[in-house]
């Protein structure tokens, strides 16, 4: 029987990105004063690089308010802050992190874009393309300031994070 390579699996329609909120920014320039700004900052090293054009939703970290006797105190727990779109721009910051701004396309959210900060080794530009990027050593993870994924409360379905028909995208933008 002859050997064939199994072609890699297609690489999902938006990236997820866990992110930490950091706080507001200026309004949208130009915009009325409903669309805002918010700043987030990388948390879990995603499957994939950061790159212009891809489509994203972010999951944002809290830690856990309540606390049940099997769990630890100081978790993380995740939620939907209805931020979906894709990547505008990525560039470097002063202090050598990469930044992304991202165009949320939810109608249900009053954010219009966010700020994303994180290892500019996670850029697309910064080395060789890949499918998915080495995962790196708890220690190099460290190192980046992220954490490793790991799942501590049941799985929802997607209905339950983005309350469904609720959290649909804007039609496309015409220039």
């Amino acid at each position: 029987m002859p050997s064939m390579a199994i072609p890699p699996p297609s690489p999902p329609e938006r990236l997820l990105l866990i992110a930490r909120w950091v706080e507001r920014l200026n309004n949208v320039p130009g915009a009325d004063r409903q669309r805002l700004r918010h700043a987030y900052t990388l948390a879990i090293r995603p499957d994939e690089e950061i790159a212009s054009g891809r489509l994203v939703k972010i999951l944002a970290v809290s830690t856990i308010a309540a606390h049940t006797p099997n769990r630890a105190p100081g978790l993380y727990d995740t939620y939907d802050p209805h931020i979906k779109g894709w990547i505008e721009d990525v560039w470097t910051t002063k202090d050598g992190m990469g930044r992304a701004r991202v165009i949320n396309v939810c109608q249900k959210n009053r954010v219009a874009e966010i700020e994303l900060d994180f290892p500019y080794l996670l850029a697309a530009h910064a080395h060789k393309p890949e499918r998915a990027p080495k995962k790196g050593t708890e220690a190099e993870l460290v190192g980046m300031g992220l954490d490793t994924i790991t799942r501590i409360l049941p799985a929802t379905t997607i209905a339950d994070e983005c309350l469904g028909a609720d959290c649909m995208p804007s039609p496309p933008l015409l220039y």
